[in-house]
């Protein structure tokens, strides 16, 4: 199960408890990409709406990673160091969502 506004449109906010079933399935994609100030990254396969991503940055030095843009195909990420400066990182990342 999870929890948000919609069955669907995992997007929505919500405190509703959705069942993930058969015909509202879930699909998880996972992967590791060397970013440098920006990229976009490809679904392998596509979701039917927009999925949840979960951002890991590897880096030796201090960044962070913020999500520019998610839509069913791809998202797009950036990568900043401490002071807020453009920075590259291996970006983790896990994508959740209706199949």
């Amino acid at each position: 199960k999870r929890q948000g506004g919609s069955a669907t449109d995992w997007s929505i906010v919500g405190n509703t408890n959705q069942p993930i079933t058969a015909n509202n399935g879930m699909r998880e994609q996972i992967g590791i990409k060397s970013v440098t100030t920006s990229a976009t990254i490809t679904f392998e396969t596509a979701f039917s709406n927009k999925p949840h991503i979960m951002l890991f940055p590897d880096s030796i030095s201090p960044v962070f990673v913020t999500l520019a843009t998610v839509t069913t195909t791809n998202f797009s990420v950036d990568v900043f160091d401490a002071l807020g400066s453009p920075a590259s990182a291996e970006v983790h990342w896990v994508a959740r969502g209706p199949q």
